[in-house]
């Protein structure tokens, strides 16, 4: 800002230059979103997810409300990849992520840990058994078919259920749920495992 001042120090005029930094800001916006969040699904990465249920913690703690992790694996993918090709797998994975998220709650989440493995986060939930019919819900949805335009793409998922208890090392009870997926699979796929 720019003061003109007569002799006696009167303000006779002034002038100044402004900037508009809308498009600077929607940059930075962007920038950051694309850091917290897989570029192909748009769920959020495994850093943001594990930021996100840290501070989701203290909250879920004082109002003694439980806090499950679903960890989630395509039974198919490489299947459709063998078969369709990769752009196939990623319409595959792009169609199980926009399912899985319409499936949860708004208390709720779903990230990509990586590759075809997926990390569904239930907040407030009551007991165990209340979030297996949650996530048994969510995977219905996930199981309809999806035309391609020529084929159909049959999703297939295997997912282990395990509560997130207070103080716990987050890593662990991921690994806990991993494991229980693993069962999942290990027992035909497509279907609930409940870790210990």
């Amino acid at each position: 800002l720019l003061l003109h001042r007569t002799a006696d120090g009167v303000v006779e005029y002034w002038g100044g230059v402004a900037r508009d930094i809308t498009a600077t800001k929607h940059l930075q916006s962007e920038l950051t979103r694309q850091a917290n969040h897989d570029h192909l699904t748009g769920l959020l990465n495994r850093a943001e997810a594990y930021k996100k249920i840290e501070s989701m913690l203290p909250d879920a703690q004082l109002s003694g409300a439980r806090t499950l992790l679903g960890f989630a694996d395509l039974d198919n993918l490489k299947k459709v990849n063998d078969a369709h090709g990769h752009p196939a797998g990623d319409e595959l994975l792009r169609v199980v992520a926009g399912r899985m998220s319409d499936g949860v709650r708004s208390s709720d989440f779903v990230a990509r840990m990586g590759g075809d493995e997926f990390l569904i986060v239930l907040t407030g939930v009551p007991n165990v058994a209340d979030g297996q019919a949650l996530i048994a819900r969510l995977m219905a949805g996930v199981n309809k078919p999806h035309d391609m335009g020529g084929f159909t793409l049959h999703p297939r998922m295997s997912i282990g259920l395990t509560e997130l208890t207070p103080g716990e090392d987050i890593e662990q009870a991921v690994q806990r749920a991993d494991s229980a997926m693993y069962a999942a699979k290990k027992a035909g796929g497509n279907r609930i495992k409940v870790g210990a």
